[in-house]
């Protein structure tokens, strides 16, 4: 029992790495009650799952074209300021929609703008994230690392949708975008503790041929190719269920914005125990095997869960459904980060977040079969295509798992 907290705990050694983790969980925290409130407010305002798609997708589409530059502005300035103004932002856009709410102004326009901006912030968030991750710890403890975020970001959706939840049914919608902005506000006094250089090599080339030269080298890549095409299906029909969390409460379940909150906490407790899982395998040496075994999981419980009409089997199948997307999540993060070389994982860490911007999309599209059909359908739909995808591309994504260039491990 020992050795296997010891393999747990092994990014968590490094100083630096832990402020960078806590400032990780309430950043994300930050921006899931945003997210969620949101997603919320918008059903409340227009009474359309189409209209929650769409907000979706306007954030999706702002993440998919700023994801292109993102990796560019990392390889070649100051990670953690750059960070920093990305949290900064993080914190300011719910604060400024909720006094907007509380002025009794907000129109659907405004929250469509919000996304917007939600999405090109979390375009540069994630791969800096990453890549300072790696920077920090090296390449064998960066299983560990990628699954010790994903214990945090986790442990803030449980937190976080819970508060969320039981302030906006108590409160009202202002509440949940306050406390999105008090949890922001922590997460960047975190980041400015964060130890250690991570300042950029100097580049002269334009700004549009240093993304065309990431495009070109992520290309030249098979298997960097294969985990990114994996990464835009999974991202399209895994993670944007939770686009559909607020019809699926309200319209399926008969749940109000308590029970919402209780979903989202029930997908985050399974994610978080699937991220112990992961942490406590070390160097796992068959990520790939890992790796296809957590998105068919996630293909299955996905299926399931927009086949329940019973409450408490709907939280025991999105707890499932968040414990194998959380397993995917690290491993593939892991694996992303191992098949660059250093001067290119920027660009390829925001070409990997670009596919990010397809979980609204992805909601999009399933708003729209919602409306047409039933969110039911959409989701077993959803669950269908990523079992189907698998089980053409799995016998090579089993292969993956070899650095393409060994990085040192960081010191103790």
């Amino acid at each position: 029992m020992k050795h296997v907290i010891s393999r747990i705990m092994l990014a968590f050694k490094l100083p630096a790495f832990r402020w960078l983790w806590l400032g990780s969980n309430f950043g994300f925290m930050s921006m899931m009650a945003s997210d969620l409130t949101l997603g919320w407010l918008v059903l409340e305002l227009t009474d359309s799952p189409f209209w929650v798609g769409v907000v979706a997708a306007g954030r999706g589409v702002a993440q998919v074209l700023f994801s292109l530059f993102a990796g560019v502005v990392l390889d070649r300035y100051d990670k953690r300021r750059v960070l920093l103004l990305v949290q900064v932002g993080n914190m300011l856009l719910p604060l400024g929609l909720g006094l907007l709410l509380l002025s009794g102004r907000v129109m659907l326009w405004h929250l469509l703008l919000a996304g917007v901006v939600q999405g090109g912030l979390t375009a540069v968030r994630a791969p800096a994230f990453n890549t300072m991750t790696y920077q920090l710890v090296g390449a064998q403890r960066i299983l560990n690392a990628s699954a010790a975020l994903g214990l945090g970001f986790n442990l803030a959706l449980v937190v976080g949708s819970a508060v969320t939840g039981v302030l906006v049914e108590q409160y009202g919608e202002a509440s949940g975008l306050f406390f999105a902005a008090i949890a922001g506000t922590a997460g960047i006094v975190s980041i400015l503790l964060v130890g250690g250089s991570f300042t950029a090599a100097t580049r002269s080339e334009p700004l549009l041929q240093a993304a065309v030269a990431g495009v070109r080298y992520a290309s030249g890549n098979q298997e960097l190719l294969r985990l990114l095409l994996l990464s835009l299906f999974i991202e399209t029909f895994g993670f944007s269920h939770h686009v559909m969390l607020p019809v699926i409460a309200r319209d399926v379940l008969g749940l109000g914005a308590a029970g919402l909150g209780a979903l989202s906490s029930a997908r985050g407790i399974g994610a978080m125990l699937s991220n112990l899982g992961i942490a406590a395998l070390g160097d796992y040496e068959h990520k790939g095997y890992l790796l296809v075994s957590t998105v068919v999981g996630a293909g299955f419980f996905l299926m399931l869960f927009g086949l329940s009409r019973w409450y408490e089997l709907s939280l025991l199948l999105v707890f499932a459904a968040g414990a194998a997307l959380a397993a995917y999540d690290a491993t593939m993060k892991a694996l992303v980060l191992l098949q660059a070389e250093d001067d290119w994982r920027g660009r390829v860490q925001s070409l990997y977040t670009l596919t990010f911007g397809f979980v609204s999309i992805g909601g999009f599209v399933a708003g729209t079969v919602a409306t047409a059909v039933s969110v039911s359908f959409a989701l077993v739909m959803n669950g269908g295509i990523i079992l189907a995808f698998v089980g053409k591309n799995g016998r090579s994504l089993r292969q993956l798992g070899t650095p393409i260039t060994a990085t040192p491990q960081a010191a103790d």
